[in-house]
């Protein structure tokens, strides 16, 4: 697959460091996969990438990754975040861009848009799969154009994300869209089930042991629910179908609960 790579946008120093680490999980997956990163500080990055690309004037926000996208090397692309770790191959992902030009998995917090149906979820822009077409920039270069103004709207917050803009083009636009299972970008920002015989394939999240819960995950087969921290258990709740086993499970899964809660607070 000489015209697929994997595309990564890394500025600072944290940022590179960490792209690094995400590159180095994915040489043990796909060890003859192209990368790219886009950076400004090249010196940092050369050693790990096949290509590297400048950034002089970095945004330091979310509007940094957006203009890269379409000066992509390669004709199939699968741009990922550096807060990454590959716990799988993702060369599938490529066979896929032969029919649809772009995809990307569901964010796991339901975000509903004003003038959208419900139903039109949000995806997550941490793994963002496409053809290197002429289509497809356009359709980066309007979502660049329409995030900047809301961004500039709204007094450039620094946490406004790019996600709530991107929704809406991909509703308004005739692009071919196909939705990437959880498991190719399971962002543990909430509690995640991973379906039954299927692998994950891409972790995305700041935590120092990643690469071992991905081997954990993937030593089992059947169906896996990952917990970011006790925080979500203790807020989560837990329902079988059926009222009399139903109440059975919600007394089982209390008791570790209040064992949690009067650990914290001695």
């Amino acid at each position: 697959m000489t015209d697929c790579g994997f595309l990564y946008i890394a500025t600072g120093h944290e940022f590179i460091e960490e792209s690094i680490q995400s590159v180095k999980s994915l040489r043990v997956h796909m060890p003859d996969v192209k990368t790219c990163c886009f950076t400004d500080e090249p010196e940092l990055a050369q050693p790990w990438f096949d290509t590297v690309e400048v950034i002089d004037r970095p945004f330091r926000n979310f509007l940094e990754k957006i203009p890269p996208l379409s000066k992509s090397p390669f004709q199939r692309t699968i741009f990922v975040d550096t807060d990454t770790v590959f716990t799988g191959s993702m060369l599938d992902v490529f066979e896929l861009l032969s029919s649809f030009e772009i995809a990307a998995a569901p964010d796991p917090f339901w975000c509903e848009s004003p003038h959208l149906p419900a139903c039109f979820m949000q995806l997550n822009t941490g793994l963002i799969a496409y053809q290197n077409t002429q289509r497809v920039r356009d359709f980066f270069h309007r979502w660049f154009a329409d995030y900047e103004r809301a961004f500039n709207e709204a007094g450039k917050p620094k946490r406004m994300h790019d996600q709530g803009v991107f929704q809406h083009l991909l509703f308004e636009s005739d692009l071919r869209l196909y939705l990437l299972p959880v498991e190719y970008n399971l962002r543990l920002t909430c509690p995640q089930l991973v379906r039954i015989w299927a692998p994950a394939k891409m972790l995305h999240a700041r935590h120092p042991d990643l690469l071992d819960l991905g081997r954990r995950v993937n030593s089992r087969s059947d169906v896996r629910v990952i917990w970011p921290n006790w925080r979500h258990f203790l807020r989560g709740d837990l329902f079988l179908i059926g009222r009399r086993p139903d109440r059975f499970l919600r007394a089982w899964a209390a008791m570790p609960k209040m064992a949690l809660k009067l650990f914290l607070r001695s």
